[in-house]
């Protein structure tokens, strides 16, 4: 099997280029979309954190367990699930 990917390396290599290229050639900006995308998610999130929408310092900060948040919701649902099957009946 691995000879056989060491001989066909050629068509590999021209059959991945031609599909790389073919998802861009449609688009308006071509190729560029590879560096442009990556660009716009850091400049959002670097964006989004300057503006205090987005903090991830203080929910992962100092020894606040991740599962904290998770769980509370979790019972919150819970909670709000048993107060609306209590009004039903």
């Amino acid at each position: 099997m691995i000879q056989n990917i060491l001989h066909s390396r050629d068509l590999i290599w021209q059959l991945f280029k031609r599909d790389f290229i073919s998802g861009y050639k449609q688009s308006f900006l071509g190729i560029f979309w590879i560096f442009i995308q990556p660009l716009a998610g850091i400049l959002a999130w670097v964006f989004m954190n300057a503006t205090g929408i987005l903090n991830p310092g203080t929910l992962y900060s100092g020894l606040c367990p991740t599962w904290k948040q998770p769980l509370g919701a979790l019972h919150e649902l819970l909670r709000l699930r048993t107060v609306w099957l209590r009004a039903a009946h």
